[in-house]
């Protein structure tokens, strides 16, 4: 059955993968609305406007009559959609690694996507394909390889799950299984996209309504038990905490020890000064110690002795107009100005010259 109009030429399937992709948008829009936003809500509105904005082209692709402005689409629809696997991925690191934040590292994991952008770009303008023929090859193996990129994501992140429930206790796999059938039909209806491309099955339509009805009962489910989420979280924590190093480590003193240590007597103005040799002096394993400063600092060994370097040269730079930088880099533990200059600029957003010039008294 067809909704027909002057322009616009509707199948019911068509319609139901549309209203998907407006329905995902929706709920990207209200993450980005939420009032205490965390990383968590950047990633799924993320993930959201990706998937909708794939599933709106879907639909429709037969009003559109295959024009140029569809084709373009198209290409800029098959980058976003290389997003999808890394997207899902870090989404779900959330919940199953309880001390896990984005880092500056995981761009590269959207490099296909950008690199897609300008390989599918220039194959389209050489292509200069007539009206109706909105894909030259290189499009299509893109499209193609952009679902099997969110295929190998999601088996890594399945694997991972399957692994986690192997290794905890009961509880963790009760709690898990869900996250494990969600995931299983998400991998079975993209490889069934591809082989349906590769044998010309035309049932594509087919495949992209029930995903969008996949979408709209995922999101009813979890509106109904909001809870589940944050009992996987929960279950995560228990269990680090349960093979934690620092269980027998009265965390406290340690931290006190170690702001003495820090504040008071600067050991970060020894050059030679490491983890071990910091965790002798704490009385602790460089285990623990490591685990204190990335779980309960959220910081690693060099960025937590860098940051202290970075603080008492800004005071020397401003104190001592006279002193030369090297000298202040060798007096707070740099070995080498290079490392300085990287340290302070990072952590200032200025050279250690320009920040004397900016500040001098």
């Amino acid at each position: 059955m067809l909704i027909k109009g002057d322009m616009l030429s509707f199948s019911f399937l068509d319609f139901i993968t549309f209203f998907g992709g407006i329905f995902l948008w929706i709920l990207a829009f209200g993450q980005l609305c939420k009032k205490n936003k965390q990383q968590l809500n950047y990633l799924l509105a993320a993930l959201f406007f990706c998937i909708g904005y794939s599933q709106m082209l879907h639909g429709a692709y037969r009003p559109l009559e295959l024009g140029y402005l569809y084709c373009l689409a198209k290409i800029s629809s098959t980058s976003t959609y290389f997003c999808v696997g890394p997207l899902m991925f870090l989404y779900f690191l959330f919940f199953i690694k309880h001390d896990f934040t984005l880092k500056k590292q995981y761009i590269i994991h959207f490099v296909p996507s950008m690199a897609s952008v300008i390989v599918m770009g220039y194959a389209y303008a050489a292509s200069q394909p007539s009206p109706g023929v909105c894909s030259p090859p290189v499009v299509v193996f893109f499209a193609g390889l952009s679902v099997a990129s969110v295929i190998i994501y999601a088996l890594v992140l399945l694997i991972m799950i399957v692994l986690l429930m192997n290794t905890r206790g009961v509880v963790i796999k009760k709690i898990m299984l869900p996250s494990v059938f969600l995931i299983t039909i998400f991998i079975v209806s993209s490889v069934i996209w591809i082989v349906n491309k590769a044998f010309h099955w035309n049932i594509c339509q087919h495949i992209n309504a029930v995903s969008s009805l996949l979408y709209v009962g995922l999101y009813l489910l979890f509106s109904r038990y909001p809870e589940y989420l944050e009992a996987v979280k929960d279950e995560v924590k228990r269990i680090s905490y349960e093979n934690s190093y620092l269980k027998s480590v009265n965390v406290k003193v340690v931290l006190d020890h170690l702001m003495i240590l820090m504040e008071k007597e600067k050991a970060f103005c020894d050059e030679d000064i490491s983890l071990p040799k910091l965790a002798r002096e704490l009385q602790v394993s460089p285990h623990q110690l490591s685990e204190l400063l990335n779980i309960r600092l959220q910081k690693n060994f060099n960025t937590f002795i860098n940051e202290y370097r970075v603080k008492e040269a800004q005071g020397l730079l401003v104190q001592e107009p006279q002193r030369s930088v090297i000298s202040v880099a060798h007096a707070v533990g740099f070995e080498t100005s290079s490392a300085f200059y990287n340290a302070f600029k990072k952590n200032t957003g200025l050279s250690p010259t320009k920040f004397r010039q900016k500040n001098s008294l």
